[in-house]
């Protein structure tokens, strides 16, 4: 059994930027305060909020362009209350030349691998931990995407 110091912790994300985050395509997420540092360089799994941010979506919708993504709102996956990828927290700042940034605090993400099925479950503000069923659910399609989380750092499977 899966310690709970050795569970992997989340963060919820209105969605449609929890949809772009899963895509690799969104690579940063704004906050009113920084990351924790002991989450710095950790797989962090993002949790698409049962919210949808509306005043945030033409934003979004202007973003996409920017960046020369085509995805229109209306196409976006709209999966709520669900865990649907996994990132690398890389770092937290205060400035960031990515388009996505607004500030004032932009946590840096990497390096995302989206699940296959979403994973259904309950969220919770700042970073929480998976309950154990839901962390369990992670790791075997991580395992059968070949990437697994060894207290919270991926690992290739030969």
């Amino acid at each position: 059994m899966i310690s709970p110091a050795d569970m992997v912790r989340a963060l919820s994300v209105k969605q449609p930027h929890a949809w772009a985050i899963a895509q690799g395509w969104k690579d940063v997420e704004n906050r009113t305060g920084p990351a924790p540092g002991y989450l710095l360089g950790e797989w962090v799994a993002i949790h698409a909020s049962k919210s949808f941010d509306d005043v945030g979506a033409d934003t979004f919708a202007n973003l996409m362009h920017r960046t020369g993504r085509r995805a229109l709102i209306a196409e976006l996956e709209d999966v709520r209350g669900a865990i649907i990828a996994v990132v690398r927290l890389e770092g937290s700042v205060l400035s960031e030349a990515s388009p996505w940034f607004t500030g004032p605090h932009g946590f840096l993400l990497r390096d995302a691998i989206k699940l296959p099925e979403p994973i259904p479950c309950r969220g919770a503000l700042k970073f929480w931990r998976l309950p154990s069923t839901v962390d369990a659910a992670l790791r075997e399609q991580l395992k059968q995407l070949g990437a697994g989380l060894t207290s919270n750092q991926p690992e290739k499977q030969p």
